[in-house]
């Protein structure tokens, strides 16, 4: 790719030909010039340039600065008197639950496919929800104090799940034996395939 790309390009000849000319006229037409990134100029992009420029830089974005004025979306009083608060969470098609305790300032993650520890990428998704709800909590409840390290992340023991495709009913029935304080252990599979 040439370091300044030419911004006048010739046309092809057109098959008018003038009275009086030897040569096909020819035209100059426009275009838009491309902007190049100044480290890619003079490079020529391999593979491995190729698989670095989709990959996404992660970095944490907060909450608007209008979060909390529209009731429709977040009831900030509402919220404020919750004692739990659940966020769902899919990614890569499986769903798994946080479940907030203020009062506590604790979370917990419910994941019907967690088998005893997480990969690095699953931990920052867990330390980015802690932080998106400890800024929640804020806008509700502006005397909450954010935790110095992030949200202490709790892993209870949950029913799992034996298959890739059940764990949207799972954090449904998660959320539902939460809120009424019973052991989730109660509902297992066979409830689920009475469902």
């Amino acid at each position: 790719m040439p370091a300044t790309p030419s911004c006048m390009t010739r046309s092809p000849p057109s098959k008018k030909i003038s009275p009086g000319m030897t040569q096909t006229e020819q035209k100059s037409i426009q275009c838009t010039s491309i902007t190049v990134h100044p480290l890619l100029k003079g490079r020529k992009m391999d593979e491995d340039d190729e698989e670095r420029l989709e990959i996404p830089t992660v970095s944490f974005v907060g909450l608007g600065p209008h979060f909390g004025d529209d009731s429709i979306f977040f009831d900030k009083i509402a919220a404020s008197m919750q004692k739990w608060w659940f966020a769902l969470v899919c990614i890569d098609r499986h769903w798994w639950l946080y479940a907030f305790e203020i009062a506590q300032k604790r979370m917990w993650v419910l994941d019907s496919m967690y088998i005893g520890e997480h990969n690095n990428e699953r931990l920052k998704i867990h330390a980015y929800a802690g932080r998106i709800i400890e800024d929640m909590a804020k806008v509700s409840m502006p005397a909450y104090q954010r935790t110095e390290n992030g949200l202490p992340r709790f892993y209870p023991s949950v029913p799992k799940q034996h298959n890739g495709c059940d764990c949207g009913v799972f954090i449904i029935k998660f959320m539902q034996f939460w809120s009424l304080e019973k052991p989730l252990q109660l509902w297992d599979k066979v409830k689920l395939n009475m469902l």
